[in-house]
């Protein structure tokens, strides 16, 4: 269920992406940069869970991880 997650979320992150570079001749330097940050930060919002677990040492980091 992990991967299934985590791919559907790459797959909105770049069409977020696809659809900022509407013109065709693309984004502003502002508009790249929130584009990037949200392409890094979507998926590190999705493991925030599985982080907290591992910071704290949670005994079932692996049940947390593979929801």
């Amino acid at each position: 269920m992990f991967v299934v997650r985590f791919i559907v979320l790459a797959f909105l992150v770049a069409y977020s992406w696809s659809m900022g570079q509407i013109p065709p001749d693309g984004l502003n330097a502002f508009g790249k940069f929130v584009a990037t940050l949200f392409f890094l930060a979507a998926p590190a919002l999705y493991l925030l869970p599985t982080i907290e677990a591992w910071l704290r040492n949670h005994p079932n980091l692996g049940a947390i991880a593979l929801t």
